[in-house]
Formats: C-alpha cells, sequence, structure tokens
C-alpha cells in the first residue's frame, strides 16, 4: 500500500512539473526608420509580448553590416520595464551610407531582436565654390580668394587655395589655408612666387563628403628688373661665385647697390642652405636661403642670412666688409639725416614696392627694393613687399643689430634695433 502512494504521488508531481510554463524572450518587431538625414534618423521597435519574465532592456542596434546584435552600436530606452511601442534617435551616421536595424528586448530567459530593417542616410554635398580673379598691388604681392555658394549643414571644415605649376591642382600641391570661420567669401594673400612662371589656381572647400574646387585662375609674376638710376654712373663688383654687382659711391663712401646673393665665403667655404623651418630654427652656424625658397627671386633680392654667417667677416668679396652701425650713420647723414635718407636709397616707384612708397626717388643710386626676411622660427615675414631690412657687423648679446626701411616713410631705421641672430636678413657691402 506505502508502495501504491508513493507511485502516485511520483505521477502527480510529474504532472504538475510538465504542465509548468517554459522560460520565453520576448517578442518584438522593428519600426521603419524615419526623419533620415546625412547623420540621423529615428527608428525604434513594438514589444507585443515581454515573455516569462520581465523585459529589463530594450532598444535598437544597428551596423553597416546585416543582422546588427548588441555587440553593434545601440540606443536603449529608459523605460525598459514597459511593453508596447518605443522610438529611438539614432545618430553619429556617416552620409551616404545604408544601415541595418534591429529593434531588441531582453528579459531573464535572453534577448529577442525584432525583424530587420535598412535605410540610407542623405549624401552631403561636396561644397560648390568660385576662385576670385586676383589682384595685385605690387610685382611681389597679389591676394585671391574664393567664394563658398554650396555647402551642407554640416559644415565646411577647411578651405583655402591651391596652386600648382599645372593645371587643376589640388590639395596635394601647394595650399594657403584661410583660417575665418564659416561660408561665403574669402581672400588669401600671396608674395614671393617665382616670376615668368604660369601658375595655376583653385579655391577649395572640404566637408566630411569630400573637397570641392573653384574655377581655375592663371597668374604670372611679371619678371622686373630693379629700377637703377639712370642717371648715375655704377661700378661693378664680383663674389666668389662670379655674381656681378653694381656699385654705387654716396658721399665719401661706395656701396653694393644690389643685395648680395653669394653661396660660398670669400674664403671659398659653402654657406649651408637652409629651406625647412624647423632647421632654421634650430641653425647655431652660419646659413642662408632664398626668399620663400623661390629660386627666381635670388637675382632680384639677393639672399637671407643668419646673423652667424655675418659674424665670420667672410661674407662679402675680397675688399668689401658689411657695414657696421657707425658706417651707416655716415650714409644717412650724407643723403641729408635719417628722415629723408630712405626716400634717396629706396627703388623709385611701385615695380616692386607697395603703394605708397613714400618720398621714394632713388637719387642715390642705392636702389633698395623691398625684401622678406626670415624669422627665428623659420617662417618667411608677411608683406615682402613694404620693408627691407639689412644686418650690420654690431651685435648686443643675443641680437644682431640691423637698419632698414618701409614702403610708408622716407625715414631711414637705424636706431641701433636688433633681432636674435637666428633671424634672416638681407646684406649690402660696403668697399672696403
Amino acid at each position: 500500500m506505502n508502495s501504491l502512494k508513493i507511485l502516485i504521488v511520483c505521477l502527480v508531481s510529474l504532472v504538475l512539473i510538465s504542465c509548468e510554463k517554459k522560460p520565453s524572450i520576448p517578442s518584438i518587431t522593428t519600426s521603419d526608420a524615419t526623419e533620415i538625414t546625412q547623420t540621423t534618423a529615428i527608428s525604434g521597435g513594438n514589444v507585443t509580448d515581454g515573455g516569462t519574465s520581465s523585459v529589463t532592456t530594450r532598444g535598437i542596434c544597428w551596423s553597416i553590416s546585416e543582422k546588427p546584435t548588441t555587440a553593434d552600436k545601440t540606443t536603449i530606452v529608459t523605460d525598459a520595464g514597459s511593453i508596447g511601442n518605443f522610438s529611438c534617435n539614432i545618430t553619429g551616421l556617416l552620409s551616404n551610407t545604408k544601415y541595418y536595424v534591429r529593434a531588441y528586448a531582453t528579459n531573464g530567459a535572453g534577448t529577442a531582436y525584432g525583424n530587420q530593417v535598412t535605410f540610407t542616410t542623405i549624401q552631403i554635398p561636396i561644397p560648390v565654390l568660385t576662385t576670385t580673379d586676383p589682384v595685385f598691388w605690387s610685382h611681389f604681392a597679389f591676394r585671391t580668394g574664393g567664394n563658398i555658394t554650396n555647402y551642407s549643414d554640416i559644415g565646411v571644415t577647411e578651405k583655402g587655395i591651391c596652386w600648382a605649376r599645372s593645371h587643376n591642382p589640388t590639395v596635394s600641391d601647394n595650399i594657403a589655408k584661410n583660417e575665418d570661420v564659416g561660408t561665403g567669401a574669402f581672400i588669401n594673400y600671396f608674395s614671393y612666387l617665382t616670376p615668368n612662371i604660369t601658375w595655376y589656381f583653385r579655391a577649395y572647400a572640404t566637408d566630411i563628403s569630400g573637397t570641392g574646387y573653384g574655377n581655375e585662375v592663371i597668374i604670372t609674376i611679371p619678371w622686373n628688373t630693379p629700377a637703377f638710376n639712370t642717371g648715375i654712373s655704377y661700378g661693378t663688383v664680383s663674389d666668389i661665385d662670379n655674381n656681378n654687382y653694381k656699385t654705387v659711391n654716396i658721399g665719401s663712401q661706395t656701396w653694393m647697390a644690389e643685395n648680395l646673393r653669394t653661396t660660398k665665403f670669400s674664403d671659398g667655404t659653402l654657406i649651408a642652405k637652409i629651406t625647412t623651418d624647423a632647421e632654421w630654427s634650430s641653425m647655431t652656424t652660419p646659413a642662408y636661403c632664398i626668399v620663400n625658397n623661390e629660386e627666381g627671386f635670388m637675382p632680384i633680392v639677393g639672399a637671407i642670412y643668419n646673423f652667424y654667417a655675418v659674424s665670420t667677416g667672410k661674407l662679402c668679396p675680397v675688399g668689401w666688409h658689411v657695414p657696421d652701425q657707425t658706417e651707416v650713420t655716415t650714409l644717412e647723414y650724407s643723403l641729408g639725416g635719417v628722415a629723408l635718407a630712405a626716400g634717396k636709397l629706396k627703388e623709385a616707384g611701385t615695380g616692386h614696392w607697395r603703394n605708397p612708397n613714400v618720398n621714394a626717388t632713388n637719387e642715390s643710386g642705392f636702389t633698395a627694393l623691398p625684401a622678406s626676411g626670415r624669422q627665428k622660427d623659420g617662417y618667411f615675414d608677411p608683406g615682402a613687399d613694404t620693408y627691407c631690412c639689412w644686418w650690420v657687423s654690431n651685435s648686443l648679446g643675443p641680437y644682431g643689430i640691423y637698419f632698414g626701411m618701409t614702403n610708408e616713410s622716407g625715414r631711414l631705421q637705424n636706431d641701433g634695433s636688433g633681432q636674435t641672430k637666428p633671424t634672416g636678413m638681407s646684406i649690402r657691402c660696403v668697399k672696403d
């Protein structure tokens, strides 16, 4: 009898166990994507059955590959315990890209996925722009720019001008970035491109879809030889490189009427030629460079030297030297003093100088041309058609002394001003 009772209890237990409900995951469908933009969209789902336990998490997952899972990118809704419809924002998408989306819901039994839906984001347009015709204001300097006429709401990330010696330049060629924020019209300024060469320019603008280019404009820098004073009889001198220079008598002195352009010291030793900004800024020994590293300007405005080259005492041809400040003062007095000297030293007109070239007569025959310097950090100075500076042989601690002049004054700057010795400036030699 006891055995029969035990058998009955076991059978009843088995029946009860078999009648318990098995754990199940939720049931869910995925909503079609709506409000699709270049980088965002909205999708969601509908949890129609929460399964055998409460829903702990629900949301959507998406990927550029099919059947995305929660291991891909997801958006989670906050009302996790609910069933029914929900909606999620999808952000950070790439433009013009196909995405796969599935809604999901998770409970104690696992994660369920809805049907897969797809959508493609809108393509962000490449910027459309035009290139501005160049405007010259001196032989050396001009401006050009662009006008961005069509662009996306995402915005332009970079803009500027690119140029090359062949048609259709790109950002892989020379570029000048424009740092102004925003779109619309912009301007870039240029100086000291090699003359007598045809250059091709295009404005450019970049967004996340790519780079757009404006129309091509063609620029040829004219070759203007220095306008020496035709009423003066010039002499000549040659350096160790066999460069010939005009010379001129001014008062009791004889000066070169052109900037020095030697690549060797007078003893035949080569002077280090430096092109990169980083190397120039680190030099503590003699060095020279060419304005903007454009070889075509060497015959016009000569070379640029750091003060370490001046300190050797071997820059000028034999029988000539870099003047000291007293000799520059003698030059100044012979031309009527500091207020008048620069006008009598500067090349007349605006063939090289930017307008206004105040009081420029070149009465002395010195024929001073504007010439860029090179800063101690290696950058070439802007405004290269507005001033010129020459080293003198004097120094004061870490500074070399210089003299100079600008297009806006007839006054000579000869007050003992100094620049750090890595700075690059022009050289005019005076006869011993």
